[in-house]
């Protein structure tokens, strides 16, 4: 997660989108691979995907194949140019995006979910009526569909994909599969409207009783995306990714033998399992990129919600620990870390 502070920065993100996006006509888009089977079916609401910023992949390349057993694919577009295909288990997950061609000196890195919609046109037309940039207009990647990459109005930046064919499919999140997203927002009940207007399909749920503060959105029957007021004030908003992994001790010892900064340990979840999370900075290589990783979570949509926030500095949050201690039988949390809210004002 990296907060964008001038318009300077703004303006590298855009170019750099341009890239996520393949922006450049010149280039050769049908080499991009789909994420769906032939056959599939449109997901609206879902995030099908995720496409990292990088300043150094191959600082990226090693750390998050250590630690997740993700693999990387260079696909050739042409031009000199190419797109790094993320996958896990043989599944394409993300994409891996070279930012040093900007030679911008702002700090660019950052995850960026892609949200499956059901019609771009429309889509675009509320969004500009939102008041959300737009920092790549529509474009047709073959293998996939129509690309658009956004900020939200109150700044969060996502990618919008209308695709040609389907979307992957759920399936049971297994060790190295993104598990969950939300949203850490200004102000939740614009964001909820917003993507509500995208994805009409949309409804909207809460986690815990009437005063809980963690709602989330709904498509399809099932639980698609976490919105929350920002943990901490000072950061930007941003959209939040999270991993599950089986072992997270072991998992954050390995992200500092690969170079990372584990900022808050993992510790027990007294509804079971584990929970563990980390600032993740590859030595300044990823620039504090925020991760979390969480295992075991409840099958049922409150307690699911419940663990994607509890994975994350909740304590950090004063009007959440309300909702904590319901959930955690009255057991008070500790004081948020103060590296963890260091690392997220530098980044």
């Amino acid at each position: 997660m990296i907060q964008v502070p001038h318009s300077g920065a703004r303006s590298a993100l855009a170019a750099l989108v341009l890239v996520v996006a393949g922006g450049c006509v010149a280039l050769d888009m049908t080499r991009i691979p789909s994420i769906a089977p032939t056959g599939a079916e449109p997901m609206p609401g879902k995030i099908v995907l995720h496409d990292l910023l990088t300043e150094d992949p191959a600082a990226v390349r090693r750390f998050y194949g250590g630690l997740f057993g993700w693999t990387f694919r260079d696909v050739g577009l042409g031009r000199g140019q190419s797109y790094t295909v993320i996958e896990h288990d043989g599944r394409v997950i993300g994409g891996l995006v070279d930012a040093r061609p900007l030679a911008v000196d702002v700090n660019v890195s950052r995850w960026i979910p892609v949200l499956s919609i059901p019609d771009m046109d429309s889509a675009m037309s509320t969004a500009r009526a939102a008041g959300a940039t737009v920092y790549q207009a529509p474009l047709d990647i073959p293998q996939r569909g129509i690309v658009a990459v956004i900020a939200d109005p109150q700044g969060a930046v996502v990618t919008l994909l209308e695709p040609h064919g389907g979307d992957p499919a759920d399936r049971s999140a297994e060790p190295g599969d993104w598990l969950w997203d939300e949203v850490w927002s200004s102000d939740p009940e614009a964001t909820l409207a917003f993507y509500q207007s995208l994805v009409p399909g949309y409804t909207v749920g809460r986690a815990g009783d009437d005063e809980s503060t963690y709602r989330y959105l709904s498509a399809g029957g099932a639980p698609r995306v976490g919105v929350l007021p920002k943990p901490v004030e000072r950061i930007a908003d941003t959209w939040m990714a999270y991993v599950r992994v089986s072992d997270p001790t072991a998992v954050a010892a390995a992200a500092e033998a690969l170079g990372g900064e584990v900022l808050l340990s993992p510790r027990t979840d007294p509804r079971g399992g584990e929970v563990a999370s980390a600032l993740l900075s590859l030595q300044q290589l990823v620039r504090k990129a925020l991760s979390s990783d969480t295992v075991k979570p409840a099958p049922d949509v409150r307690s699911r919600a419940i663990d994607a926030i509890d994975a994350d500095i909740e304590s950090a949050m004063s009007k959440r620990r309300k909702l904590s201690r319901q959930l955690r039988d009255e057991r008070e949390e500790p004081e948020p870390d103060e590296r963890a809210v260091e690392a997220l004002e530098e980044a």
